[in-house]
């Protein structure tokens, strides 16, 4: 395994305490609807967004973590476009 970078390991302790403060509110509002069946739709879309948010920060989580040798880079080649001469 690669050794990561003081860079790499903030990133991924950040990504994770964001993973875990949107689950949180995630499961509080999903508890909240089962606990009181609110009326309005916005309780359900904020269940929905912090699942979300979740879901994204523990993605990123992992792509920190993959060492650089196996994540994949897109060629600049490809980014710029053909000059036609």
């Amino acid at each position: 395994m690669t050794d990561l970078t003081p860079l790499q390991l903030a990133s991924v302790a950040l990504n994770v305490a964001a993973a875990v403060a949107w689950g949180s509110v995630a499961r509080r509002e999903w508890e909240t609807l089962r606990a009181y069946r609110p009326r309005t739709p916005l309780f359900r879309l904020l269940r929905d967004l912090a699942a979300c948010g979740a879901i994204h920060f523990t993605a990123q989580a992992i792509v920190c973590l993959t060492p650089p040798d196996i994540s994949y880079v897109m060629p600049s080649a490809r980014l710029a476009p053909a000059s036609s001469s």
